[in-house]
């Protein structure tokens, strides 16, 4: 199995049975333990880089077919796709190679027929790059903007949109770091259990298993994999040891403020990244009721929860944006609601999510998160704490939220001496963590507010 088959396969899942990329490129790797590292290191490359890049190679097809693209047939625009990456953005074969492998492909995806094309239009392409000719871009620097950097007109008018006023050459060069920002590799970031080893022996440990890992620059516990990749967290995650979770996920957890012996619900909780980090505060005298109406997905937290020791979190299928009659109304010290949303924070670790998306999506999604803080509300105790998060970037998703929460419930809005002030921030009574141009980390809109009455937690 070729590297560039399963780079194949993947983006066909991707694009035909709305497959999410991370997971089906998992799923493909894992039919074929024995392959190389090399070939699992350029069948991940050509998955990100081909959803990352799709419009600008659609483009250059465009250009260089003598037919339109979109009549171009699914299979063999693939094939195209990925070898374009290549000649574009990778230097470590042979053009002549490409191509070869190129014809293989169609060959061995019973695509035989269409060999002479692909291969004409790429040395077409070979040729006008030789003679230093680029694609034909617009003058308008949006619309180049658009194609060079892979962004569906949507996405930018809406950027464009909540980008405050003034002067156009800076919020042009706002809209370019947000496109490039989306088309970064993401980082790996692991927390340690707790219960079995802290930071410092996990970055230990990672060391022995052939990484090179720090701190992490913004929570508390975040180990960093600078180089090593999840072939070398595979092995700690499967012992238990820690979990994958971005740094700013991790600020979620940070804002909650989880103490020892506290009940805690987490709502929309699948997979479970945060409910793990939420038990690992709370510890065994302490309670974790983690929510999600995906059994499938709470099923992934409960292996997790079991490799990593934690009894004390209890998952439980039901559905967020109604009455729970399993739980009591004011009985939690602190409940999460991480709703879902748009993940427009999250596009360079799943670049398709652009492709997918659309403008009339946005209302519809905070619509329902509204309607699950809502119902959160009636669980948290007097003197109790209720966070808010998304990982996008709108303003419906976020400061609307923050907005209508604050107004219907008459709840303070808090602060978090624990999250770095560079990240805060604040309208009035109203404050929130903002990581949409903090390049390290996932774009999150984060908030914390306090119901009045009762004793208030510690933190």
């Amino acid at each position: 199995m070729s590297a560039r088959l399963i780079a194949f396969r993947v983006l066909s899942r991707v694009e035909r049975d709305g497959a999410y990329s991370n997971l089906a490129l998992v799923a493909e790797l894992n039919e074929h333990p024995d392959l190389e590292p090399a070939d699992r290191r350029l069948a991940t490359e050509l998955v990100y880089g081909v959803l990352r890049n799709r419009r600008l190679l659609d483009e250059w097809i465009e250009h260089l077919s003598d037919r339109p693209g979109r009549k171009v047939d699914p299979a063999v625009r693939h094939v195209l796709r990925l070898s374009l990456h290549q000649l574009l953005f990778l230097d470590r074969m042979p053009a002549h190679a490409v191509l070869a492998e190129a014809g293989k492909l169609l060959r061995r995806v019973e695509r035989r027929h269409a060999v002479s094309f692909a291969n004409a239009l790429l040395r077409r392409f070979l040729r006008e790059r030789k003679a230093g000719l680029e694609l034909p871009l617009p003058g308008d620097p949006l619309e180049r903007l658009k194609i060079e950097r892979s962004i569906p007109d949507w996405l930018l008018s809406l950027w464009r949109r909540d980008l405050p006023e003034g002067d156009e050459s800076r919020r042009l060069s706002r809209l370019v770091e947000r496109a490039e920002r989306a088309n970064r590799p993401a980082p790996l970031t692991v927390v340690p259990n707790p219960l079995k080893l802290d930071r410092d022996a996990l970055c230990r440990k990672l060391t022995e298993q052939g990484a090179t890992a720090r701190p992490g620059e913004w929570a508390r516990g975040a180990v960093l994999v600078v180089q090593g990749g999840f072939g070398a967290v595979a092995p700690l995650v499967a012992e238990g040891l820690c979990h994958v979770m971005d740094e700013a996920s991790q600020l979620v957890v940070e804002t909650l403020a989880p103490e020892n012996g506290e009940r805690v619900l987490d709502l929309c909780a699948a997979p479970g990244g945060k409910s793990l980090l939420i038990a690992g505060r709370t510890g065994p005298e302490g309670k974790v009721v983690s929510v999600d109406q995906a059994a499938a997905r709470l099923g992934l937290l409960s292996q997790q929860a079991a490799r990593h020791g934690y009894g004390w979190i209890e998952p439980l299928v039901a559905d967020v944006t109604a009455p729970i009659d399993a739980l009591t109304p004011e009985s939690f010290d602190r409940v999460l609601v991480d709703a879902p949303c748009s993940a427009l924070g999250v596009l360079h670790r799943h670049p398709e999510i652009r492709w997918r998306r659309q403008a009339a999506d946005i209302p519809q999604l905070a619509a329902a998160a509204r309607q699950i803080a809502a119902q959160a509300t009636r669980y948290v105790r007097p003197g109790g704490v209720l966070t808010f998060s998304v990982c996008t970037t709108t303003r419906e998703e976020g400061m609307d939220q923050l907005r209508h929460l604050a107004a219907c419930t008459g709840w303070a809005v808090e602060r978090v001496e624990a999250v770095d002030e560079g990240l805060w921030k604040k309208d009035g009574e109203l404050m929130w963590i903002d990581t949409s141009d903090t390049p390290a980390l996932d774009g999150f809109f984060i908030c914390r507010l306090r119901k009045p009455g009762g004793s208030p937690t510690r933190s």
